[in-house]
């Protein structure tokens, strides 16, 4: 996606996407990613995000993302450098 993705699991239910945006109370923003989705915003890191997660859903590819969303675990997607 041209940016260095570090996944993170909080608490083991979902993929997440960080927006890179901070709400009120100075929490991350995530976005919940559903296999097809479209993103009609304007946060390209977003958009690359889900265009890669989308662009997976073809024969084997499809297994693992469907395996990542029904799994029990929690995937995120941040825009930062891997440590």
């Amino acid at each position: 996606m041209g940016n260095p993705v570090r996944v993170y699991d909080p608490d083991g239910m979902r993929i997440r996407i960080a927006t890179g945006e901070i709400d009120a109370d100075g929490n991350d923003i995530y976005l919940d990613y559903s296999a097809g989705m479209e993103y009609t915003g304007n946060n390209e890191f977003v958009k690359k995000a889900i265009d890669a997660l989308n662009g997976m859903n073809f024969d084997m590819g499809a297994y693992v993302l469907s395996s990542l969303i029904e799994s029990s675990e929690e995937y995120n997607f941040e825009n930062k450098p891997s440590a």
